[in-house]
Formats: C-alpha cells, sequence, structure tokens
C-alpha cells in the first residue's frame, strides 16, 4: 500500500509531511545548512517549492515580506536551479566587457548643445501633446497605486488569517 503523505524527488529535492508543517525559522536555519552559499531570499524559495512545485513567486511574494525575507529578481530561478528543477540560464556580457570596462551612459554621450536646446516656438500642438502624455501618465500611475494597495490589503488579510489560525480562533 502507497504512503498517503507527499513526496517529491527530484535530485536534492525531497519533501516529507514534517516539512511542510514545519516553522520557516526551522527551516531556514536547515537550509542554511543545505545550502551554505545561497541567500535567505533563495533558501525562502527553496522551502516553498518543497511545498508545492508549481508555485511563483507571486504566490508567496507577501508571506516573504511579513517575514521579512527580502527576495531578489532571480530568486525563484536560482532556488529551481538548486533544485534541479530548470538549467542555469546563460549569462550574457555585461556593458564593461561590451564597452572595454568603461560604461557608456546616455548621459555621458549628451553635448552641451543637447542641454541647452529650447522649446520650438510657434508650435500650437506641443502644449497639447505635453498635456496628453502627462495625463496618460497619471492614469498610469492611479493604476498601479489601486492594484499596489489591492495587494497590501490582500497581505494584511493574510497576516490576519495566519495570526488567527496560529492563535486557534
Amino acid at each position: 500500500m502507497s504512503d498517503p503523505s507527499p513526496a517529491i524527488d527530484r535530485k536534492t529535492m525531497t519533501q516529507s509531511g514534517d516539512e511542510i508543517t514545519e516553522a520557516w525559522e526551522v527551516a531556514r536555519e536547515r537550509l542554511m545548512k543545505e545550502f551554505p552559499d545561497k541567500k535567505e531570499g533563495i533558501l525562502f524559495c527553496i522551502w516553498k517549492l518543497r511545498q508545492d512545485p508549481r508555485l511563483t513567486l507571486t504566490d508567496f511574494r507577501d508571506e516573504a515580506n511579513l517575514r521579512g525575507v527580502p527576495l531578489g529578481g532571480r530568486s525563484l530561478h536560482s532556488a529551481k536551479v538548486a533544485l534541479g528543477m530548470e538549467e542555469p540560464s546563460k549569462r550574457r556580457r555585461s556593458d564593461r566587457a561590451t564597452h572595454g570596462g568603461a560604461r557608456v551612459h546616455a548621459a555621458a554621450r549628451t553635448t552641451t548643445a543637447d542641454s541647452t536646446r529650447t522649446p520650438r516656438s510657434g508650435s500650437s500642438s506641443d502644449p497639447d501633446a505635453l498635456e496628453q502624455q502627462l495625463l496618460a501618465n497619471i492614469a498610469m500611475i492611479k493604476t498601479a497605486a489601486s492594484g499596489e494597495s489591492q495587494r497590501l490589503k490582500e497581505a494584511v488579510r493574510e497576516a490576519i488569517r495566519i495570526l488567527q489560525n496560529a492563535l486557534g480562533d
């Protein structure tokens, strides 16, 4: 008869029923020994992926924030590579390698003639276009702020739910 507890085995990725219920603080200590060269954000992603390999960063980003775990942009990918779920991505050459050790910035390329230009006079469509661009930018900022507000509300609700579960309500 098969064992009803969840079990996943992919190279270094193993999971037991106890690990799912294990607290992050305990898991972090164990994972630091198992993956000594990995940062805390990557370890957190490993912990979450061992609970459910289908999770995405958006599924647990709020929980990481509540726990004070910093997640970098490549934390999830690095965790999947450490667990053998993905292949390492190819690194692209940096600006330094491309430009012989000196990064070329757009600001460094501007000339004094560019910085002393004045707006064209006599063009009546420029203020209208500028106003339209400004209004479009304001609408985009409002939309982004609304989405962030919703994510924060959801994070607070989740934190309250976790606390209520911990208190046994």
